[in-house]
């Protein structure tokens, strides 16, 4: 039985400018396994998804609470196979104070994903103090064509004063 995975750790980021932005990741190891193949001639499924709110985002802007910021992220690879991709996307919005007069944040709901390099690239912005954004993650290309091993790759997100 052949088995791919992928490992998706999470850092706790406190990145702060001189108006006290902080940006904290939360959730668990993502361990993504290639579905079983039962019958000869026979591929895996394409892709894995994570469960909707795998990691959440919280971003706390301090004393200025007439703060808009941005959300970036990219991934830093250990051990990942070229073939693979991992993508990423927004499930909620979270919950914001006096929302939505303070708190806000954009695109609204669900956005589509986004595949993750090593650039930094926006997946949201708002105002304001964001609490539990949830995120998602899926990962595609999965193939028996791909060698048998444990992939890893850590995501790293960073919140700018804009």
């Amino acid at each position: 039985m052949k088995y791919i995975s992928c490992i998706c750790i999470l850092y706790w980021l406190n990145l702060s400018n001189a108006l006290g932005q902080n940006i904290s990741a939360t959730g668990t190891t993502w361990n993504a396994s290639a579905t079983t193949i039962t019958e000869a001639g026979s591929n895996y499924a394409s892709t894995a998804t994570s469960a909707a709110n795998q990691s959440t985002i919280t971003i706390t802007v301090g004393l200025a609470l007439l703060t808009s910021w941005q959300v970036l992220v990219y991934k830093q690879d250990a051990s990942w196979n070229s073939n693979l991709s991992l993508w990423i996307r927004k499930t909620g919005d979270g919950t914001g104070i006096l929302t939505p007069v303070l708190g806000t944040i954009s695109p609204n709901g669900t956005t589509s994903y986004v595949q993750l390099s090593g650039s930094n690239q926006e997946i949201f912005r708002g105002f304001s103090n964001r609490f539990d954004v949830p995120i998602q993650y899926e990962i595609r290309g999965i193939s028996v064509l791909i060698p048998a091993s444990n992939y890893s790759t850590s995501v790293v997100f960073t919140v700018i004063d804009i």
